[in-house]
């Protein structure tokens, strides 16, 4: 099963995105969790933005207050309403999102049927939920539910997540590849120690260097097919906070909870190229 996860500022507009396709008898309302419901049962903007009001109305600090994910099964996974509700219900408990007001429509407009998910990123008193890692914990989730539910497998969507090449300095736009490299590693493996990070980057091209002091931070660099650092190095802010000391180490430290739990054992570690 693929998840895809987006954020946005406006709820008005997810919402009509929606009622587009209800309108067209492309979606249906699958269930609400914690919304009003509409007399009749079918998609009520009002409704929703009634359910969220409370909600947006304490918020003084997040901006993209949107929390909107579509759930895609595998075609070959004949799924019942209830299933399916079952499914999503499991998804947004384990994403942290299970006390959140949230709105669950089928979507047929494409030959693969889907799920789309409405919710906010702040609880009732305005905090906002935890969003750290969320792909990341997403994709680990759909892999648990594949086992729990007896899913098909993801294998196609494995496209989804394409693996980069190894960065070839000569090529130029350096900051870019790195960004998109660095942001990738981090989405798709578990590894408990910086080393198990560095030997990571290795494979593309990369290394990394803890810089320790008043403030602790990693420089990036690229690498030649030697191994020696080549270019000028990238400080870890110009990739954003996820790529940064504190965030890697939070990311150590979950790997070791998931490499306890042996039911799962390596199965979310991706192949790695020529490894």
């Amino acid at each position: 099963m693929l998840a895809k996860i987006s954020s946005g500022k406006s709820v008005f507009g997810v919402l009509a995105y929606n009622k587009i396709k209800v309108d067209d008898d492309h979606a249906t309302v699958l269930y609400r969790n914690k919304m009003f419901d509409s007399p009749d049962g079918k998609f009520s903007m009002k409704d929703c933005m009634d359910s969220f009001y409370p909600y947006l109305a304490n918020n003084n600090r997040t901006e993209k207050v949107v929390f909107h994910a579509s759930l895609n099964p595998d075609p070959k996974d004949k799924l019942t309403n209830a299933q399916l509700a079952k499914i999503t219900k499991t998804y947004m408990e384990k994403l942290g999102y299970g006390s959140q007001p949230y709105i669950v429509l089928k979507h047929s407009d494409i030959k693969r049927e889907h799920l789309h998910i409405i919710s906010l990123r702040v609880d009732e008193n305005g905090r906002k939920i935890n969003d750290s890692y969320e792909v990341a914990r997403s994709m680990k989730i759909c892999k648990e539910l594949e086992l729990q539910f007896n899913l098909v497998p993801l294998v196609k969507g494995e496209r989804e997540f394409e693996i980069p090449k190894p960065i070839n300095y000569k090529e130029g736009d350096l900051k870019h590849k790195v960004g998109n490299t660095i942001k990738f590693v981090l989405a798709n493996f578990y590894f408990q120690s910086f080393g198990e990070f560095k030997t990571m980057l290795e494979h593309f091209n990369l290394t990394a260097e803890e810089v320790k002091g008043m403030h602790n931070g990693i420089l990036y660099s690229v690498t030649d097919e030697k191994g020696n650092r080549v270019g000028r190095p990238f400080k870890s802010s110009l990739f954003g906070k996820e790529a940064g000391y504190e965030a890697l180490q939070k990311h150590f430290d979950a790997s070791k909870i998931v490499s306890k739990r042996k039911r799962f054992g390596n199965s979310f570690a991706r192949r790695l190229p020529n490894s």
